[in-house]
């Protein structure tokens, strides 16, 4: 069902902003095409390269990754397509390989109109499940907490047009598509989906500081587990924003929301009304803020608080979100988010942690809790040196469910040889973590050369 919508929905979505363009200002200036190029070379040798528990022998590889890329910038309007591919050779604890992985591509494509704004995006990348650092995929959200030593694919498509900007009434379209394939995987916690959504918003500016908004959304979701889960979700809101003085914005909300599940044929929903409410304070380095969220999701009705904070100072900025979120059963945790940038005098340090509440496909509440922290110095105009530490965690609010992890920390060493060619040396160990069993870790070397230039036709 999601599978045919999400062909279906894109591809009219695409037909209906495409046509929509006839209206777009022609382009007004040339800026120009790119031709862009990398190759990198990287030998590694990495202790129990799978985090299996026993540990494996030690995994010794060659990869030579090769990068192509096109781009296309007008006065108004961006086309940018690429991708690249590795070659790989080594010897692992099943014996010798020699292979192709992590293929990926990827296309944009914007336009600027005198009141419009079209984008349009598409991108598949494959990936070794257990070379994966970000354990929370960022477009479809899936997890990679166990090791496996099977692929994943993910193609993401998105289009969105928005319509008299600026003007008293403003309109915004969107649609999107995704899918996710596994293959030669032994975990049962990795299966293959598919997912489809669309959106529709307008704004009325009822007066200089007032605005109202409202729409409507769906997004569909359908995976090959053995519940066979179908997710669909259909929603309508109606927002106030308004300017109540120079520096105080407060915003209000209400809707109604169906979220319908099913798992293994049987049907469940849940709906109801939606409301938030929140207010903001700002001056030209600060912003405060704090909101209140009802929302309803496939396990029942959620309810958050949450307090913000921006700050930015000469050489650092942060910005800071604190919460709580508790569902109907009265469970809940803390969320939210953290940014850090400060500039050092030769170099720079970002922190980032973020803690949100989601619901699996068997309709199971859980928090995941990621965190990074990079630390970058500068030694001369050619070189530097930098740390890098990266965790991330599943806690299930069912207390039967283990609580898995994933973090790295490494340190490299880079040093640019001319021009085009640099050189990067570092050490690592990567870590999996779960409730009653001993961590699986896996100690790394690497040596990288790689190079990337540009041709401009």
């Amino acid at each position: 069902m999601v599978k045919d919508l999400s062909r279906g929905f894109v591809l009219s979505a695409t037909v209906a902003v495409l046509g929509a363009q006839a209206g777009y200002a022609q382009e007004t200036q040339e800026r120009g095409s790119e031709l862009r190029f990398g190759l990198s070379i990287e030998t590694r040798a990495e202790e129990n390269a799978s985090l299996s528990r026993p540990a494996e022998s030690a995994t010794h590889s060659i990869e030579n990754r090769v990068t192509v890329g096109y781009s296309r910038r007008t006065a108004t309007s961006t086309f940018d397509i690429g991708g690249g591919i590795s070659g790989f050779v080594g010897h692992d604890p099943s014996g010798d390989f020699t292979e192709f992985r992590s293929p990926n591509a990827y296309l944009t494509y914007e336009k600027q109109g005198k009141d419009s704004r079209f984008r349009a995006t598409t991108r598949a990348d494959t990936s070794e499940i257990d070379s994966l650092v970000t354990v929370v995929d960022p477009d479809t959200g899936e997890l990679s907490l166990t090791a496996d030593p099977g692929r994943r694919t993910t193609v993401n498509q998105t289009v969105s047009l928005s319509l008299m900007e600026g003007g008293p009434l403003e309109l915004d379209f969107g649609a999107s598509s995704g899918a996710v394939r596994y293959e030669d995987t032994l975990s049962s916690s990795y299966y293959d989906s598919d997912r489809a959504s669309g959106k529709i918003d307008a704004r009325f500016k009822l007066s200089p500081n007032a605005t109202l908004s409202t729409g409507v959304a769906f997004s569909g979701y359908e995976a090959d587990n053995a519940d066979s889960t179908i997710r669909e979700n259909r929603s309508a809101t109606v927002g106030l924003d308004m300017r109540l003085d120079s520096q105080t914005e407060a915003s209000f909300g209400v809707g109604y929301t169906e979220v319908e599940t099913w798992n293994s044929g049987q049907s469940d929903l849940q709906e109801g009304g939606t409301f938030s409410a929140g207010v903001t304070r700002s001056t030209e380095t600060r912003k405060i803020g704090l909101n209140y969220d009802h929302s309803i999701a496939a396990t029942g009705a959620r309810d958050s608080l949450t307090a913000a904070y921006e700050q930015s100072y000469t050489l650092s900025r942060i910005s800071a979100e604190l919460g709580y979120a508790m569902d109907d059963n009265g469970d809940g945790g803390w969320i939210g988010s953290v940014d850090y940038f400060h500039e050092l005098q030769t170099g720079d340090i970002k922190l980032s942690l973020s803690r949100d509440i989601t619901t699996s496909d068997n309709n199971q509440d859980r928090f995941t809790t990621q965190v990074s922290a990079d630390w970058r110095h500068t030694l001369n105009e050619t070189s530097s040196v930098a740390v890098r530490v990266v965790y991330a965690e599943v806690e299930y609010l069912t207390a039967d469910i283990a609580t898995t992890g994933r973090g790295q920390i490494s340190a490299s060493y880079s040093q640019q040889i001319n021009r085009d060619w640099n050189v990067t040396a570092g050490v690592g160990q990567r870590r999996a973590i779960q409730t009653g069993l001993d961590d699986a870790v896996s100690n790394f070397v690497f040596v990288r050369l790689n190079r990337e230039f540009s041709i401009r036709p």
